[in-house]
């Protein structure tokens, strides 16, 4: 077996494998994100490995590569997207601007409510907003890398 095949096969092992423990542990210990429980880990890393082993598999035994440039942008530049989004979202949280009944208010939820909760229910205006937040940060690593432009520490 050529040992591309090998690797994803392994990957994906070590991911039911885990996933599978995460699921059993969690009848003891539930599955908590909020709290990072041991079994929310052990879960999530399983589910990890086996998204990995399917892009393995796509990437390197497939050879089908037409949609991965965007990760490959968002990837080249990751440490800056990630401080910046962060930065962003403390703005949002912390510029408290005046709304139109005169109660001071954050930026986030006037623009979630001006933008995103007119035109959808709760969760998928959530959904839409977490979308949009991606794809402007996409954006944003697209026109770096296009540029050349590489952020590092």
């Amino acid at each position: 077996m050529p040992v591309p095949a090998i690797m994803a096969r392994g990957l994906a092992l070590a991911g039911v494998a885990l996933a599978g423990a995460g699921l059993l542990w969690g009848r003891w210990l539930p599955i908590n994100k909020s709290l990072w429980s041991s079994s929310y880990a052990v879960f999530t890393a399983g589910a990890a490995l086996l998204v990995l082993a399917f892009c393995y598999w796509l990437i390197e035994i497939k050879r089908s590569r037409w949609w991965t440039r965007p990760f490959a942008a968002l990837g080249v530049n990751a440490l800056a997207v990630f401080f910046l989004s962060t930065l962003l979202a403390i703005l949002l949280a912390r510029v408290h601007v005046t709304a139109g009944d005169g109660r001071l208010r954050t930026l986030q939820p006037m623009l979630f409510d001006a933008v995103f909760a007119p035109w959808a229910p709760a969760m998928a205006a959530s959904l839409a907003w977490a979308l949009a937040n991606v794809l402007l940060w996409l954006l944003i690593a697209w026109a770096l890398d296009r540029r050349g432009i590489r952020l590092t520490v």
